[in-house]
C-alpha cells in the first residue's frame, strides 16, 4: 500500500505537524520546550513528501539536523512515520542522536538512542514516541537525528518519515539529509528548505 499527502484529509492532519518549526527558540505547550518545535505556524505540503527509511534504490538511511537552544537532558524522541506494505511486528526503527562535526557537517559522535517496533507504527500515520538513552545536549551545538531500521532493503515493506516540500524554510536552523544505498557513507540533503518531522524536548504529547 502506498502511503501519500495526495487526500485533503491527511494534508488536514499534517499541516500542524511543521507548524512554527522555524520558532526553534521558543516556548511552546506551556511548559519549557528547550528545541520549540511545538509551536504554530504554516507550510504547504505536496504530494508523495514522505522518504522511506531502507528502500531498495535510494534511502538507505534518514537523518535531520538541529540546533540546541538550551543545555538539557533528553530521553524521548518523536518522529512522524508511516508503515507500507507488510512487516513483522518485531522489525525495529532505531533513532539515534548524533553530534555534529563542523569540519564535515557530517555526524561525529553516538550520543544516546532507542528504539521502536513496527507494530507502533500505523499506515495512516502518526507521530511515534521512542525512548532513549539520557542524551545531553549543549546550547547552541549541532546535532543529528538519524533513523536507521532492521528490515531488509525493500520497495513496498518498509517505514517512511513525513517530511516538509521544501516550499518554506520552516525550520532555519536544520535539514533534511539521507545516505543513498548505492553511494557509501556520506550525508547528502534530500533538497533545499526541507525537514522531516520530529519533536525533541519537554514538547511531547
Amino acid at each position: 500500500m502506498k502511503t501519500t499527502f495526495k487526500s485533503s484529509a491527511r494534508k488536514a492532519l499534517l499541516i500542524p505537524i511543521f507548524i512554527g518549526l522555524s520558532a526553534l527558540l521558543l516556548t511552546s505547550c506551556g511548559k519549557k520546550n528547550p528545541l520549540g518545535v511545538c509551536t504554530s505556524g504554516q507550510n504547504t505540503f505536496t504530494a508523495n513528501q514522505e522518504l522511506a527509511i531502507n528502500d531498495n534504490t535510494v534511502y538507505k538511511q534518514l537523518a535531520q539536523t538541529f540546533v540546541a537552544a538550551s543545555t538539557t537532558s533528553i530521553s524521548t524522541v518523536q518522529v512522524y512515520l508511516f508503515k507500507d506494505g507488510t512487516l513483522a511486528d518485531a522489525e525495529t526503527v532505531t533513532a539515534e542522536i548524533w553530534s555534529n562535526n563542523a569540519t564535515t557537517s557530517q555526524p561525529s559522535a553516538l550520543q544516546g538512542s532507542g528504539s521502536v517496533t513496527a507494530n507502533k507504527i500505523t499506515a495512516n500515520g502518526s507521530f511515534v514516541s521512542i525512548t532513549i538513552s539520557a542524551t545531553n545536549l549543549t546550547r547552541t551545538q549541532t546535532y543529528w537525528l538519524v533513523l536507521r531500521t532492521s528490515y531488509a532493503q525493500s520497495a513496498v515493506n518498509l517505514i517512511k518519515w513525513a517530511r516538509t516540500s521544501g516550499t518554506t524554510d520552516v525550520l532555519t536552523n536544520g535539514q533534511a539529509y539521507y545516505i543513498n544505498f548505492n553511494g557509501g557513507a556520506t550525508y547528502q540533503t534530500t533538497g533545499a528548505n526541507q525537514d522531516f518531522a520530529f519533536r525533541i524536548g519537554d514538547c511531547i504529547s
